[in-house]
């Protein structure tokens, strides 16, 4: 599907980045130890994981954001953005990890403003406006 609408974009909202990680780890060592698997594909692996979009969730700003930084180690701090998952009951846990996530070390503000809402934007574009 992707090969035949290169601009199509997926978000993935009910499932944090955490498994995507994971997930793009096993795509590829299958790939690698299973050759006609590349075969199929039109593009590098990559190609298609520059079109995914995943979710970012307070738990992840724990321990130094240690989780989070993995996921923009992997993905890129563009395919990245924070849901609150509100009004699920964890909302307000959310809403409290948006503030210590705000004053987090190591993160440019420029990261941080586009996990929050920048990347959102963007990746939904002039709709919402």
């Amino acid at each position: 599907m992707m090969d035949n609408f290169p601009d199509f974009r997926f978000a993935f909202l009910e499932a944090d980045a955490e498994f995507a990680i994971v997930h793009k780890h096993r795509i590829e060592d299958n790939l690698d130890n299973v050759p006609y698997l590349k075969d199929m594909l039109s593009h590098p692996l990559e190609w298609y994981f520059d079109r995914l979009y995943f979710l970012v969730e307070g738990e992840m700003f724990e321990h130094n954001a240690k989780r989070l930084r993995q996921a923009i180690d992997e993905f890129g701090e563009d395919h990245l953005f924070f849901g609150s998952d509100m009004p699920h009951t964890d909302g307000l846990d959310n809403i409290a990890a948006v503030a210590e996530f705000k004053k987090m070390d190591g993160l440019s503000d420029k990261v941080k403003e586009k996990i929050l809402g920048g990347n959102a934007f963007r990746i939904i574009g002039d709709s919402v406006m």
